[in-house]
């Protein structure tokens, strides 16, 4: 008691029980949920501090870049922004002979290819849930896309040697629709069956694609995949009890209760299209700053590609989101 007394007699210990205890009347304060919030946030903090750094920072820059002419001081060793206005949009949009083409072009192979990718990953999720000799083989060939989908992959085997070698013998890659496919003349065996013009089309180029569908369905079996395993048993157990048939049990509870996951795929699919390795857009975009060297004029190019993207983002999640089933609300 004489040792606690003649310590609180000095101020500085005094001082510092005193904020020892206002520390300790803080923590006590605290909820549960807000000690889960600050701890989440400490552990968050060097993402959030990447995506300023990485991803916003060059952000705010390029649309800065956008309104400006960029020239290279070679005397200070760094780039001289001028701001010019719209000019660099004005350009994009009504003069460069290329950006409307391939934007449109974006689009169209975007509206064509999303659908059968989405199927696609349906149908082979699908397929892999169910119970048969070899499963865990056809899933590995199922994932396979997974590796092959890379952009390093996928540029080692456009250049692969040996089709060059073949391409010289005036033979054509198995991957290209007019190649190993025309051989086998299927673009005439569909023409013959008179359906209308558009749908033959749709038809020889998903054909074309197969390909390229497959490498880019890795990601969303795995979604689906997982989203079939987490449909309830018991829902299941229900409806046959119910006397519902196979085809009524997958449509009314299993299309319906992976549907949000059919909208995040259909979702990543968009993305994956509008960025992919041979995107016509990033292409040029890459041809202005890179080889041309117009700064400005690219990251205007860039922005609108951005917009045009967000706007379709926006509108499939916004109709999707009225389309889709959630089970917990």
């Amino acid at each position: 008691m004489l040792m606690l007394t003649v310590n609180l007699s000095r101020p500085e210990a005094g001082k510092n029980w005193k904020d020892s205890q206002m520390l300790k009347v803080f923590k006590n304060k605290l909820s549960m949920r807000r000690k889960k919030q600050l701890t989440g946030l400490v552990f968050t903090l060097p993402a959030l501090i990447g995506v300023v750094w990485l991803f916003i920072t060059p952000m705010i820059r390029s649309l800065y870049m956008s309104f400006s002419s960029v020239a290279f001081d070679i005397a200070a060793g760094k780039a001289v922004s001028t701001l010019i206005g719209a000019r660099n949009y004005v350009v994009a949009l009504t003069e460069d002979p290329n950006f409307n083409y391939y934007l449109v072009t974006s689009l169209t192979q975007m509206a064509t290819t999303v659908p059968i990718i989405v199927f696609f990953s349906f149908f082979a999720s699908t397929l892999v849930n169910q119970k048969f000799r070899g499963r865990s083989i056809a899933r590995f060939m199922f994932f396979l896309p997974l590796v092959i989908s890379s952009a390093t992959v996928l540029t080692l085997d456009s250049t692969d040697v040996f089709q060059r070698v073949m391409a010289d013998a005036n033979y054509k890659s198995i991957d290209s629709a007019t190649g190993f496919l025309q051989s086998l003349e299927i673009g005439t065996l569909i023409q013959y069956t008179g359906l209308p013009e558009s749908i033959s089309l749709f038809i020889q180029n998903a054909i074309g694609s197969v390909f390229k569908t497959i490498s880019l369905s890795g990601v969303q079996i795995i979604i689906l995949l997982a989203a079939l395993q987490s449909v309830p048993k018991s829902l299941y157990e229900m409806a046959i009890v119910e006397g519902a048939t196979a085809w009524e049990i997958f449509w009314k509870i299993t299309f319906v209760l992976i549907s949000p996951m059919l909208l995040l795929c259909t979702l990543y699919s968009v993305i994956d299209s509008f960025i992919s390795y041979d995107n016509l857009v990033l292409l040029s975009i890459n041809n202005q700053m890179y080889k041309v060297g117009n700064i400005g004029l690219a990251s205007a190019m860039a922005w609108v590609y951005f917009a045009v993207v967000a706007i379709i983002l926006g509108v499939i999640a916004l109709l999707g989101s009225k389309l889709v089933f959630y089970y917990d609300k």
